[in-house]
């Protein structure tokens, strides 16, 4: 979600970090936004910082080292930092859209220790495309490396499909307000909750189209790509948007857009 400014709604504009030339993230009223070192232009969704991306061509270390000290100076919690500079969010979201560029920019900001179900999904997806070879052998050797990593320290991610106390994991597409593509794997088997834009209404609907994948269906859910994935699977019914409880509580943190695993257990039996 991207909100352009109007200058007479704005409260007071803090410029934090000049995170490229002359590109500002900073604060309104407690919110991040984007903007010059003047005025805000842009309140980011964490969940698709599509305008952080150019973060990626500085070095990772420097970029949290200046973040830290700037918050210090301007006396704000080191836990700002977070939603200031969402990282997972941005690394993942780099992985996902289809830019080699910024997927190879964010190959040198992953840390072994920080990929997760979603994360590795998405480096699996790079290695099977048919993109720049470079930036497919280097997502093979990070993968290669994090299970090194895993092996030497016994820690092994939530797989995709495993309860997180009350949320599962997802892979998802097509964010607008909530995701409108969500696939949940659980017990073999894998969901596809599909909401497709409505041209006559000049929005989206208000229900999924909920799937179950057959085999081809469930390989594809895996890829980048998820064109007519609905033909893969078999149709279990119509479900109400407002039905789904998705967990937006730690978006910039682990797994956004978890999902209530209480309601799908009760969508799906």
């Amino acid at each position: 979600m991207v909100v352009e400014s109007s200058d007479s709604q704005l409260g007071n504009w803090v410029p934090v970090l000049e995170y490229c030339p002359g590109q500002w993230i900073g604060l309104v009223d407690g919110q991040v936004w984007v903007g010059s070192g003047d005025k805000p232009t842009r309140r980011l969704d964490p969940r698709a910082p599509m305008f952080l991306l150019p973060a990626l061509e500085r070095d990772r270390a420097e970029t949290e080292i200046d973040l830290v000290r700037r918050t210090a100076e301007l006396g704000f919690q080191r836990e700002m930092c977070h939603e200031l500079l969402p990282v997972r969010s941005i690394m993942l979201f780099a992985l996902a859209c289809w830019n080699e560029w910024w997927a190879n920019l964010a190959l040198n900001w992953i840390r072994e220790d920080e990929v997760d179900a979603e994360i590795d999904m998405e480096l699996h997806a790079i290695t099977r495309g048919g993109g720049i070879q470079d930036v497919r052998v280097r997502a093979g050797k990070l993968l290669r490396r994090v299970q090194d990593f895993r092996a030497m320290n016994d820690s092994p991610p939530t797989p995709w499909g495993a309860v997180v106390g009350e949320w599962l994991p997802t892979a998802y597409r097509n964010c607008d307000g909530v995701p409108r593509e969500v696939v949940v794997q659980w017990e073999g088997h894998a969901y596809y909750f599909h909401c497709q834009f409505d041209d006559a209404l000049g929005d989206y609907p208000d229900s999924y189209f909920l799937y179950r994948l057959g085999p081809k269906g469930r390989s594809r859910a895996l890829k980048r790509s998820w064109v007519r994935l609905e033909e893969d699977g078999d149709l279990l019914g119509v479900v109400p948007v407002c039905a789904i409880e998705f967990d937006t509580s730690q978006t910039w943190r682990m797994r956004p857009w978890r999902i209530s695993f209480a309601v799908f257990r009760r969508l799906t039996t």
